[in-house]
């Protein structure tokens, strides 16, 4: 029986996201051993939805692919709150929310960040 609450999978699933995007910026040969583990032919330019087929078999792709998205669509959130503290701090004016949700709507708008397409 697994004893496991569902917060404590979401925090699990939370530090793996963390640590890809440790291993991207800074340990790049890790993260690309680590995606020969789960997938041969898997480079870390690569889409993993382009496997898709492969899902069924290969749960680890899977949950790749659902960390690759979460995080596609998160961190550009976090990066526009992290630098309207930043600027509003060091300007003193106000930050322009509009023109940074404009942006944001783009970013989710492109082809690369629908996985479905």
């Amino acid at each position: 029986m697994n004893n496991k609450s569902p917060a404590s999978g979401f925090w699990t699933y939370v530090a793996e996201c963390m640590r890809l995007l440790y291993w991207i910026y800074f340990k790049p040969f890790t993260f690309k051993s680590w995606l020969r583990d789960i997938h041969p032919e898997l480079r870390p330019i690569d889409n993993p939805f382009d496997k898709r087929a492969e899902f069924l078999t290969n749960p680890r792709l899977r949950r790749y692919a659902g960390q690759v998205w979460w995080l596609t669509a998160v961190v550009p959130m976090f990066a526009v709150l992290l630098v309207a503290s930043v600027y509003t701090l060091i300007s003193g004016e106000s930050f322009n929310w509009f023109k940074s949700c404009v942006v944001l709507v783009g970013w989710f708008s492109r082809k690369g960040s629908r996985p479905w397409q």
